[in-house]
């Protein structure tokens, strides 16, 4: 029994290659989830100091459920955060907000992969599978 319908295992080392020593200069947050512990886990550049942790918790933002198996990393399988949040928007308000910005002067982009609404569809015989395509 596999994890997921493709290996990952490239990908860890195309990441080690890339970001080999990389520092960060921006701001950066990124969700994963822990499968293990069922919780939702934020890192931020300030959590991502050394590489080795940037190129974990990218792996496992990668590792997107059903395509690639959980990513064993931090002592627990990890897997990409949109498995809670599709687009965490909460982080980047608190962040803002943390930094002395007015509720009111925040201004968000989010950049859509695909489209912004899906055509209305009769769902009434959809199982578990049928879900999941409409939701990719």
């Amino acid at each position: 029994m596999k994890g997921g319908l493709y290996s990952s295992k490239p990908l860890k080392g195309f990441l080690k290659d890339e970001f080999a020593n990389t520092k960060l200069e921006r701001s950066l947050n990124v969700g994963i989830v822990d499968l293990l512990a069922g919780e939702y886990v934020d890192f931020s550049e300030a959590k991502l100091t050394r590489t080795a942790d940037l190129i974990d918790v990218m792996y496992a933002s990668l590792s997107t459920v059903v395509y690639y198996p959980p990513a064993e990393v931090f002592g627990s399988s990890f897997v990409d955060g949109a498995a809670v949040y599709d687009i965490d928007i909460f982080t980047a308000i608190n962040r803002c907000e943390a930094l002395g910005f007015k509720e009111q002067d925040i201004v968000v982009d989010v950049l859509l992969t695909n489209d912004k609404k899906l055509a209305p569809v009769d769902t009434t015989d959809y199982n578990s599978l049928k879900m999941l395509y409409r939701y990719l």
